[in-house]
């Protein structure tokens, strides 16, 4: 898995220090990740040029973007996310729990967050789903918000009704 090389890649830096570190490492690395964890390769080849990516991680060496240690938690909180913990591990007990109406937004080719759980949680609940197919990758929401904001309208019009 990406993120667990990313953590991996972070805490080996030398400038880590188990986290009370005094310069923050591997910053020109995770923006490596980034830029390819959150879109797919059509797309940043389409927006970047050779020279946008080298300029790019040259500023990256500089610039104070992110805390690591904000990056470890937020990726430890996303690979501890399971909604069938309380339920023994079963997606379907958890599924009967839900009372609410639901909508569901999954990203194609997103590789941050895979679509895959997402859209069967949906397929248990019965959940509306909207699965963006765009080439955009975790930023499909961005890419394709006309689509979204319709299909959110849409659904909230319907609900009321």
């Amino acid at each position: 898995m990406l993120w667990h090389a990313q953590i991996e890649a972070l805490t080996r830096d030398r400038d880590w220090r188990g986290g009370r570190y005094s310069v923050n490492p591997a910053r020109v690395l995770d923006f490596a990740f980034g830029e390819l964890l959150l879109t797919t390769p059509a797309d940043y080849n389409r927006r970047k040029t050779r020279e946008q990516v080298l300029a790019d991680l040259a500023k990256a060496q500089h610039e104070k973007r992110f805390d690591a240690n904000d990056k470890i938690r937020q990726v430890q909180a996303m690979l501890e996310l399971d909604v069938s913990r309380e339920f023994s591990g079963s997606m379907e007990r958890a599924a009967q729990a839900v009372k609410a109406n639901v909508f569901v937004v999954v990203a194609k080719f997103d590789h941050v967050v895979t679509p895959g759980p997402a859209s069967e949680f949906a397929t248990l609940l019965g959940a509306k789903l909207l699965d963006l197919d765009g080439d955009c990758g975790h930023l499909a929401t961005a890419c394709e918000s006309q689509r979204l904001n319709k299909a959110v309208s849409d659904y909230l019009a319907a609900d009321k009704r």
